[in-house]
């Protein structure tokens, strides 16, 4: 949480306050997530910026007041991703009324399946090239003072997307689900998705046009439905969807829904 003036410059600016811990609690009756430290208000107006988990990285690339996200979380701990809103705030409201953090991250799901195959297969790499000039960008830097839905990010100059991923066993007859963070773009080129499987490298082409609005936007989940034969592989349907209505899991049971505030409630 990071507190500012609506004036710039002179003086009477609040104090910067970054990673305030919040704590889960019922007041009449309602669950409510609540700064350890009271912030007061005064007599001035301010514009609040909260995000969750509250002990996330803080900006790599020498901006203040950013969040930094990276796609490799996806097979860390941070599979819910990463919440932030900034609201200007009056000094007569309460900041406990209609809070509510937006998701950063969009997320890219793979639902593999094989034809043809009379053994079981291993998928050991994920990559993803193309979509704009530079590539996917594997990291970036948030500003946490975008208010509304005007997401701001500072994208890093490393754009090859290929995270580590766990191997990936399938079978003839049983489709293998893969989630993994991607950092919002709008795309500008071509795609081309590489699967290593088996030790053998087998590419696909994906068209902007088959991305809803060619772009990946924060909050949705993106689906990718492919096809592994053993000389081929086709992507056959891209689907988008609200990340936050959709139960998502891995294969291994890891959850990458958007329930960061039932997962961590504490019991």
């Amino acid at each position: 949480m990071k507190g500012t003036t609506g004036t710039t410059g002179g003086s009477g600016n609040y104090s910067d306050l970054f990673n305030c811990k919040g704590t889960y609690s019922t007041i009449d009756g309602v669950g409510v997530w609540r700064p350890v430290t009271d912030v007061y208000l005064l007599n001035k107006s301010t514009t609040v910026a909260v995000h969750a988990p509250y002990d996330a990285t803080q900006g790599k690339l020498g901006t203040a007041g950013t969040l930094h996200l990276e796609v490799q979380k996806a097979e860390g701990k941070d599979t819910d991703g990463l919440f932030c809103s900034a609201y200007t705030v009056s000094k007569t409201q309460n900041l406990d009324d209609g809070l509510t953090l937006n998701q950063l991250y969009a997320e890219l799901g793979f639902d593999i399946a094989l034809t043809n195959y009379n053994s079981k297969a291993e998928i050991t790499n994920i990559t993803i090239t193309g979509g704009t000039s530079s590539g996917l960008p594997l990291s970036a830097d948030y500003n946490v003072f975008a208010t509304g839905n005007n997401y701001s990010y500072a994208y890093s100059s490393d754009h090859a997307f290929s995270p580590d991923i766990t191997p990936l066993e399938l079978e003839p007859t049983k489709d293998v689900k893969k989630y993994l963070l991607m950092i919002p773009i709008q795309l500008t080129q071509e795609m081309t998705l590489t699967l290593t499987v088996n030790g053998k490298t087998m590419k696909t082409t994906i068209a902007t046009s088959d991305i809803s609005n060619s772009a990946f936007v924060a909050k949705h989940l993106y689906t990718f439905y492919i096809r592994l034969k053993p000389s081929a592989l086709s992507v056959d349907d891209v689907t988008v969807e609200d990340w936050e209505a959709v139960d998502v899991k891995n294969e291994d049971g890891t959850d990458n829904g958007m329930n960061w505030e039932e997962d961590n409630k504490p019991s």
